[in-house]
């Protein structure tokens, strides 16, 4: 199994079509009207959704990557995010895929559902990069669109186009070498007229496949300071800190700090210290240290109503998803601690959407909850217990399984994943709010996640937090 494929990247094109001759319904506050399907051209009478395979669209670029390649670095596991938007200016929808291994693919749509390969004539194949985040903003003003490419060990990259589908590279500044970066968002956050940039970063490779077990072993990184305060030994400070809560001791390892940037309306992006003059934590005052989270996902969307973009950043294992409500001025502040009580605890993704129609956006954020009995238990192996101390009223405590926000309309939200019966859902990648628009209602789009995601040896080897020390009783608890 050398060269099995995990990660398809393969279009799979999904169908609808509105015949003309059907009249609309007006039903306040909407008008809607029934889908027709070509049967001719699709193969079926029905309507909805009809899949049209690679062998007719041309689009059959694959994202392939081998078992020994996992086991050596599991973060590229992750896969690779796709854009789409109009590139030529032909009103036709093209198609960019990243790529782990290879380089990167740019199908422009002929029409009828026809593609054809324009990479390199478009100079966006981003070689010797391990590709794994795309998305299409115009970042110059010029109203044509552009590409951001994030890479696993970078670099990051904006390719300007020239409006015929003609690309320009600019590499990103970056403070860190190699910098695990995963995704990227836009949004104009400082009312200047053009779209700034945040990119969050996971880690180019873990510790526990750098190092070999012994090397990283409990009696290796920490010791206990003669006052009684756990250290972690150097060099390994640098990748890992020490936490006791109670009477439990944990040990936590580090991921990298996110990256912000600045638009200076021509598409040149000028990097901003997150720590200083633009991130406020929630009692007013800096941040005064890199929050080293485990970045996979940031969306910008207004969640407090006031027209300005805000960010909610998903990160994975035991960091803490951030929530940051923009100031109107660019910078940002900590939502405050009670508005949001719990999260999920590795956050895959996130989408917004106003699922009730009273005007004000809820949120979904996936995480690896499986449906199944057994492989609920076999989860268990990453989950660590949630240590709640008396009197502790402003933690938010992080859980394995989705969460669904309902806005209260009052700078809270309420989760209702269980009372929605959306809290489990096999271990979903990306989530998306649909509105489909000949149902009326906002649907929820799952895609599915990580291979090999149940092995029990992967789940305990992809910890990041570890419980080293606590009461006999905690230890049987833990280990059956």
């Amino acid at each position: 199994m050398t060269n099995k494929k995990f990660l398809l990247s393969s279009l799979c094109a999904m169908v609808i079509s509105c015949s003309d001759d059907v009249g609309w319904n007006n039903k306040e506050p909407i008008s809607y009207r029934d889908l027709a399907f070509d049967e001719e051209l699709y193969g079926t009478g029905q309507n909805g959704f009809s899949e049209i395979f690679s062998t007719y669209t041309g689009v059959n670029a694959s994202n392939d990557i081998s078992e020994k390649e996992i086991l050596e670095n599991q973060h590229l596991m992750h896969g690779s995010g796709i854009a789409l938007g109009d590139v030529n200016g032909d009103e036709l929808i093209d198609i960019y895929i990243p790529r782990i291994k290879e380089d990167n693919v740019l199908y422009i749509n002929k029409g009828e559902w026809q593609f054809e390969d324009f990479t390199l004539a478009a100079g966006v194949a981003a070689p010797n990069r391990y590709s794994n985040g795309s998305v299409f903003a115009d970042v110059d003003g010029d109203r044509d669109l552009d590409l951001i490419v994030t890479a696993l060990g970078g670099p990051n990259s904006v390719f300007i186009n020239d409006g015929n589908g003609i690309f320009v590279e600019k590499k990103l500044e970056s403070k860190l070498n190699n910098p695990g970066s995963t995704s990227s968002a836009l949004a104009d956050v400082d009312n200047d007229g053009d779209l700034d940039l945040y990119i969050t970063n996971y880690k180019r490779k873990a510790m526990r496949d750098s190092l070999p077990p012994p090397a990283i072993s409990f009696d290796n990184t920490l010791y206990e300071s003669p006052d009684g305060k756990w250290e972690v030994v150097p060099p390994f400070n640098r990748e890992y800190e020490a936490e006791v809560k109670g009477d439990k001791l944990f040990r936590f390892e580090f991921g990298e700090v996110d990256q912000f940037y600045f638009n200076d309306g021509k598409g040149n992006f000028n990097l901003i210290d997150i720590t200083k003059e633009n991130f406020y934590s929630v009692d007013g005052g800096p941040i005064d240290s890199h929050l080293r989270d485990w970045g996979l996902v940031a969306q910008f969307r207004d969640m407090n109503n006031d027209g300005h973009p805000d960010i909610y950043i998903c990160n994975d294992f035991e960091s803490p998803d951030r929530i940051w409500i923009n100031n109107g001025d660019g910078s940002f502040s900590e939502i405050e601690k009670t508005a949001v009580r719990h999260t999920s605890n590795s956050s895959m993704s996130v989408d917004f959407s106003d699922l009730n129609k009273d005007g004000y956006v809820d949120f979904f954020v996936s995480d690896m909850l499986s449906q199944s009995h057994i492989m609920k238990k076999t989860q268990m192996g990453t989950m660590l217990p949630t240590v709640l101390l008396i009197g502790e009223i402003e933690n938010r405590p992080q859980y394995m399984r989705n969460t669904l926000f309902l806005n209260r309309k009052d700078h809270t939200f309420s989760e209702i994943g269980q009372y929605s019966k959306t809290y489990a859902s096999n271990g979903p990648g990306l989530a998306h709010l649909w509105m489909l628009i000949w149902m009326g209602m906002r649907t929820c789009l799952l895609q599915q996640g990580m291979f090999m995601m149940y092995k029990i040896q992967t789940q305990l080897k992809s910890r990041k937090k570890w419980l080293l020390r606590c009461d006999p009783l905690m230890n049987t608890r833990e280990c059956f």
